[in-house]
């Protein structure tokens, strides 16, 4: 029977009702048509009158040679990749071996010069300076200090080198100059008796007393004396018209009068 002719014959009434029947017509396998879409399978004497029979009478089973050939070829093909993966598995070193090892890229040379840079040798830093030694406050000679300027007719107050205060004065004139030097205050009058040094008269305390209101000795030959000392006459500030005192304010006299105390030093520029 021929396969073509068998899809049409008149005798396969019956549809093919699924994906399985198509598939038995393909490769042949007939169905009669009340059992089709049964998916039974076929006996070979339900398949015989629709097989044609081989010149010696021998029923052949009709197919389609291009069909079969895919068939074989695709099962083929599969037993050959089941074949494949079964032997790597049981020769996995084998496998390896054969395989070609990837090409490794060409090692790259360069020539390196190496450069020895010499570091000056930086001399060594100087020893710090010995810190200032931190002086003792208990040691700073805060005693006062009186510094007359003749040139300038001042008189200033120190304690240590500090300047507390500063007064003008009238000094000595020609003839009678106030002594320049170091001395130290022997003794200290309030309302002093003055005593005339060439007629030798005596003037009591009071407001017309030459001395003013107080005294502050820092100087003797042993007959005469010379000191700090109050005026009535306040105008001769900054003048030399003394005998050889210190004539001052009496307001200031008698603020640099409490200031100071026999033994300071006194000190006479010229």
């Amino acid at each position: 029977m021929d396969f073509t002719k068998s899809l049409n014959s008149p005798e396969r009434t019956a549809p093919y009702n699924s994906p399985i029947d198509r598939s038995r017509s393909i490769l042949g396998f007939y169905e009669k048509p009340e059992f089709a879409g049964t998916h039974r399978p076929l006996q070979f004497s339900d398949r015989s009158q629709y097989h044609r029979r081989s010149s010696q009478g021998t029923p052949v089973m009709a197919r389609n040679d291009a069909t079969a050939n895919s068939v074989a070829l695709l099962c083929f093909s599969g037993a050959l990749v089941l074949l494949a993966l079964e032997g790597a598995k049981l020769f996995p070193n084998r496998f390896a071996k054969d395989s070609p090892e990837p090409s490794k890229p060409p090692l790259l040379t360069a020539n390196v010069s190496v450069v020895t840079v010499s570091t000056p040798q930086t001399p060594p830093s100087p020893p710090p300076p010995n810190p200032t030694p931190t002086p003792n406050l208990a040691t700073i000679d805060r005693s006062p200090r009186l510094i007359v300027d003749l040139s300038d007719r001042t008189v200033s107050l120190y304690r240590g080198n500090q300047r507390i205060d500063r007064y003008p004065i009238a000094v000595g004139k020609p003839g009678w100059e106030t002594p320049t030097g170091t001395f130290e205050v022997t003794d200290k009058i309030p309302n002093p008796t003055w005593e005339h040094p060439i007629t030798g008269a005596i003037v009591p305390p009071g407001a017309n007393n030459p001395l003013g209101e107080r005294w502050i000795g820092f100087w003797t030959d042993g007959t005469y004396e010379i000191g700090f000392h109050g005026t009535p006459d306040e105008s001769v500030m900054g003048e030399a018209v003394s005998h050889g005192c210190v004539r001052m304010r009496n307001a200031d006299i008698r603020q640099l009068f409490d200031r100071i105390e026999p033994g300071t030093t006194v000190v006479v520029k010229p």
